[in-house]
C-alpha cells in the first residue's frame, strides 16, 4: 500500500562517523522493558539503518512505522540522509483482510434485509482506515522530528 509510504531527506553537516555514533547512542538492537532508547533496530557499518520507534506504543507491532535510512553525500559537502517510512507488511496484510471482510459484509447486507444497512458497514471501513492512517501519520511526524533533532 503506497498510501503508507513516505520519504523525506535530511541534510546534516555532521561527519559520517559522528552521525553513526549519534545513531548508535539512540538506537538499541532490540527493545528491552523500561529502556530509555528512542528507537530499536539495526545500523550497518556505512551508517544505513532500519529502525522502528519505541516511544509511545503499547503493543510491540502496533501501527508504528518501519524507518529505513540511507546515507549518501561527499565528505566535503553535507551528508544526505534519505529516510523512508513504511507500515510493516503484517499490519498492511491485516488492514487488507479487514477491508475485504467488511466489503463482503457490505455486499451481503446490500442484497439481504438484515438489521444493519450496508452503508453503515461501509462507514465502518472508512472510519477504520482514516483512524489507522491518522495514528500512523502522527507517529511518522514524531519520529521525523526526533530524527531531525538528532541528526542536525
Amino acid at each position: 500500500m503506497a498510501l503508507f509510504l513516505k520519504k523525506k531527506i535530511i541534510y546534516t553537516s555532521l561527519e559520517k562517523k559522528d552521525l553513526i555514533e549519534i545513531l548508535q547512542k539512540n538506537i538499541e538492537p532490540f527493545k528491552k522493558d523500561n529502556s530509555s532508547f528512542l528507537f530499536e533496530g539495526k545500523i550497518d557499518a556505512n551508517g544505513n539503518f532500519n529502525i522502528s520507534p519505541t516511544f509511545d506504543y503499547n503493543a510491540r507491532n502496533q501501527i508504528r512505522p518501519e524507518i529505513k535510512g540511507i546515507i549518501s553525500g561527499k565528505p566535503e559537502k553535507k551528508l544526505e540522509i534519505e529516510i523512508t517510512f513504511d507500515l510493516p507488511n503484517t499490519i498492511k496484510g491485516l488492514i487488507g483482510i479487514v477491508i475485504i471482510i467488511n466489503l463482503i459484509a457490505c455486499l451481503i447486507l446490500c442484497f439481504n434485509n438484515f438489521f444493519l444497512k450496508w452503508y453503515m458497514v461501509l462507514f465502518a471501513i472508512i472510519f477504520f482506515c482514516s483512524f489507522t492512517y491518522a495514528i500512523y501519520d502522527q507517529k511518522v511526524k514524531k519520529s521525523l522530528s526526533i530524527l531531525e533533532k538528532l541528526l542536525k
